[in-house]
């Protein structure tokens, strides 16, 4: 196996455990799983850390480090690297921003940059399927954390109406 399929593989699993730890947490009630809530942050950095040398191994085990930046086919949403591309894009900004410095200077707005995990992980999702041409290893969990966010969300919305 490629070695940048490794930190491939490694990313998007972390990326799965941390997006479903929050709505598994709020659906079961799970004390134990909410104990572990504090770690995604620690997971996220680690996600990142894998997604960079997933592609940075990727480009340069292909001889692809200097056409990458200047061939539009990576940029294209007809194939694999677009939706790997705009994935790296959106998880890049929580893993540069998992810290205490960032905390401090977004104030508020810090957790909103975290946000762009969500887009992440569908784009991720699509990546995989593209990547793997098996839509059930990157698709269907993008759904199955949907519909369980989804889930805790009309629970939220209804809790609070009553």
């Amino acid at each position: 196996m490629d070695s940048h399929l490794i930190f491939a593989k490694a990313s998007w699993i972390l990326l799965i455990i941390i997006l479903y730890m929050r709505p598994l947490a709020k659906i079961t009630g799970w004390k134990k799983l909410r104990q572990l809530m504090p770690l995604r942050k620690h997971l996220g950095i680690a996600c990142g850390f894998a997604a960079l040398l997933h592609v940075t191994i990727y480009l340069i085990g292909s001889e692809l480090i200097t056409t990458y930046f200047l061939d539009g086919t990576f940029w294209s949403f007809t194939n694999l690297f677009g939706w790997g591309n705009i994935a790296l894009l959106a998880l890049l900004i929580p893993f540069f921003t998992s810290n205490r410095i960032s905390q401090i200077y977004f104030k508020s707005r810090w957790k909103k940059l975290q946000l762009f995990a969500y887009p992440a992980f569908i784009f991720t999702g699509i990546h995989v399927s593209l990547a793997r041409h098996d839509f059930l290893v990157g698709i269907v969990p993008v759904v199955i954390w949907a519909i369980l966010w989804c889930s805790v969300e009309i629970r939220k919305t209804y809790s609070v109406q009553k």
